[in-house]
């Protein structure tokens, strides 16, 4: 079923944003959470459709949730309490989200049940052959279908040998329960680890909650086994920080539209997408820390060349803001966002190209050259949420409307996008 259509009139925008919470902190705390014996508190959960997914498969599984509203801002707190964590459960609808069926694989197998694993036929479509090819070599049962993987057996401690350029979730899904088998485990990389830092975010998180992994070199890690998930230090309580990946839409936004202030992102932060700073800077663009966050001017980006093998999530919005440097840029190591919600490559070249840009696809790039304006049109979102926000912005430059059409695919991870569009002064309908 297609979504609505979502009409972006040209506009300036201006304003303070706070960015939502991180999708990949908030996945990662909820689970470590739901592996305690006692009640945890995670602070500020952005509530978008995969964050939602997670939930459910882990109170599916015998996890309770108690979601407290947030008096300040749409972000919620959610008390867990793990107890009956593991005890209950058949069968884990993981609607569309990666994260969420990779991660929730290898925990479902601690059951050591016959788990049913559902989801929209574009997940279940995505790769999961490193899962499968474990499981047969283990003679633990596996069987998937066009929205489904059923499973059935608990994962063995031992070494696993890992491919590290189709997705990192496979790695951190293993993460989360090689410490709780009663045996040492190892991992071994079997080639280049691409998006490296969520592995260090799983590894960061997991440490606050007393499980620590060794990384014994670049590609090999060692798992003591026998671990348990326990307590926080400072009253059970852990705040998900802002996410630099939603961020970067309104960084991008500013430098090419008009001055925002872009809040609730961690100076700090170990988050791969954390990059869109030094990359906007690098091609001239305006960025100063502000208290929690940055102050982002519009500016003249220059051309050049950007590798995304360790950020493929900002293709989409680096598109957009090469599309509006003078000169030929280039987008490179982007071949595994063909594997993601949708061919990201083919579609935000095909989005932006129906509007007026000038962008060539070969197999693991883009190669950009920039446009003075934009001439408005129709474009598809191909129901991908991070397509879907690069078009609006575009929408915002162009000379004449734009219409994304398959739209509101926005809910998987920033429901609030549109909103916020609004409040910087964004003048759109949805029909």
């Amino acid at each position: 079923m297609k979504g609505k259509s979502i009409i972006i009139n040209p506009c300036k925008l201006k304003g303070r944003v706070k960015v939502p919470t991180s999708k990949s902190y908030g996945h990662r705390a909820l689970i470590c959470a739901a592996f305690c014996n006692e009640e945890i508190l995670i602070k500020e959960v952005s509530l978008s459709e995969d964050i939602i997914a997670t939930i459910n498969c882990l109170r599916s599984l015998g996890a309770n949730f108690k979601i407290i509203k947030n008096k300040i801002d749409d972000n919620v707190n959610i008390l867990v309490n793990g107890e009956k964590f593991l005890k209950e459960g058949s069968t884990l609808f993981c609607n569309e989200s990666g994260s969420t069926l990779r991660f929730m694989l290898p925990i479902a197998s601690m059951t050591n049940r016959k788990i049913l694993l559902k989801g929209k036929k574009s997940l279940i479509s995505r790769p999961m052959k490193i899962y499968e090819d474990i499981y047969k070599s283990q003679n633990l049962y596996y069987k998937s279908g066009e929205d489904f993987i059923e499973i059935k057996g608990k994962l063995k401690p031992g070494e696993y040998k890992i491919p590290g350029d189709i997705s990192s979730q496979f790695i951190t899904g293993l993460f989360f329960i090689l410490p709780l088998l009663n045996e040492d485990s190892k991992i071994i990389i079997t080639n280049n680890l691409q998006s490296k830092s969520y592995v260090d975010m799983t590894l960061d998180i997991m440490k606050r909650f007393g499980v620590i992994i060794n990384k014994i070199s670049s590609n090999e890690y060692f798992i003591k086994g026998q671990q348990k998930y326990t307590g926080l230090e400072i009253n059970n309580i852990y705040e998900v920080e802002g996410d630099y990946s939603q961020g970067a839409f309104w960084i991008v936004a500013a430098v090419l539209n008009g001055d925002l202030e872009i809040t609730g992102l961690n100076h700090k932060s170990i988050q791969g997408d954390k990059v869109i700073i030094d990359i906007v800077k690098r091609f001239n663009g305006n960025i100063t820390p502000i208290d929690d966050g940055y102050l982002v001017k519009k500016s003249d980006i220059i051309p050049g060349v950007v590798d995304v093998s360790e950020c493929p999530d900002l293709l989409p919005i680096l598109t957009l803001l090469f599309s509006k440097a003078k000169g030929e840029s280039k987008i490179v190591g982007a071949e595994r966002v063909r594997l993601k919600e949708s061919d990201r490559l083919m579609a935000i070249r095909e989005g932006l190209n129906n509007i007026g840009g000038y962008i060539r696809e070969e197999d693991d790039k883009l190669i950009i050259n920039g446009t003075t304006s934009f001439i408005g049109g129709t474009v598809d979102s191909f129901n991908d949420h991070r397509i879907e926000m690069t078009l609006a912005i575009a929408g915002t430059l162009s000379n004449k409307s734009v219409e994304i059409i398959d739209g509101m695919s926005i809910n998987k991870s920033y429901p609030k996008f549109y909103e916020d569009l609004k409040k910087l002064g964004g003048d759109f309908k949805v029909i």
